[in-house]
């Protein structure tokens, strides 16, 4: 991770450094209506997906990058956050290289847990050196706002809304009066066994791979259905999905949640409206 992350900073060098000088100085340009005009170019804001703006931010995806609320308010709504200060963070970014790290990058003996620190209260790595705090007259945390894709399809969507239908499903299916019987040790047995449930998930994953563009408008792949089935049933965390294959899950899982489980057993409605008003 940290050479991929110096290895794209270390690119952006001069791609940023050739934009910083059509911002330092106004020239002549051809538009497109043939006529030649003097233009000064400006930073103005920098889109990117939620892996991306973590990678130029240099902090985690956990994180909002645009302003200071702290990881665990980031669902508060009542309360209102000041806007990173690039400037701040530059100055604090400097200072920490200047005291913790050699020169060559490297840290310094006996201070990990110091550039631990320093990095939290940053909230970017001071390693590898940000080639983004060069940008001229430009407070680039300020202008990385997270677009609809990440909080609404992958956030939203996909690490909250599905995750909760398949708890629902299951504690539905842990009821207390679908016990059948308690042994000596106190381990519940369940009218559904674990070895059912499973093979409900994996039934849903078989059904995700048979959808096909001449039913459904869609064509899923039975890889992706493998890495939905390694995503929230396994809980494999290393595993992501875009927000096209989101969009395909939003269209599609709420209908296989409902032919795929008896009405006895169905999820709340709630998992269904939040779907269709997504939509």
């Amino acid at each position: 991770m940290q050479r991929r992350l110096n290895l794209y900073h270390r690119a952006m060098d001069p791609v940023i450094a050739e934009i910083n000088e059509l911002c330092k100085t106004a020239q002549y340009y051809r538009w497109a209506d043939k006529m030649v005009r003097l233009g000064l170019a400006f930073w103005h804001i920098i889109s990117m997906d939620g892996l991306e703006i973590a990678a130029t931010a240099l902090s985690s995806t956990m994180e909002c990058p645009t302003c200071e609320c702290p990881k665990d308010e980031l669902s508060r709504t009542d309360k209102l956050y000041p806007t990173r200060s690039t400037e701040h963070v530059r100055a604090g970014v400097s200072k920490a290289r200047a005291e913790l790290l050699n020169r060559d990058g490297s840290i310094k003996e006996r201070c990990i847990g110091k550039v631990e620190d320093a990095e939290k209260a940053l909230k970017m790595k001071i390693r590898p050196s940000n080639a983004f705090l060069a940008c001229y007259k430009f407070s680039f945390l300020a202008a990385i706002p997270r677009e609809e894709l990440n909080q609404f399809l992958i956030s939203l969507y996909g690490e909250y809304i599905i995750p909760s239908a398949f708890h629902s499903i299951t504690s539905v299916l842990r009821k207390p009066e679908f016990i059948l019987s308690t042994s000596d040790r106190g381990v519940n047995k369940y009218l559904v066994s674990n070895a059912m449930l499973e093979d409900v998930w994996v039934r849903l994953r078989d059904r995700l791979s048979s959808l096909d563009s001449s039913t459904s408008l869609v064509e899923v792949t039975s890889e992706y259905a493998a890495h939905f089935y390694d995503m929230y049933v396994e809980g494999h965390t290393g595993k992501h999905l875009t927000g096209d294959r989101i969009r395909i899950l939003l269209l599609n899982l709420p209908f296989l949640f409902r032919d795929l489980i008896a009405p006895e057993v169905m999820f709340p409605s709630t998992f269904r409206q939040s779907c269709l008003y997504l939509v």
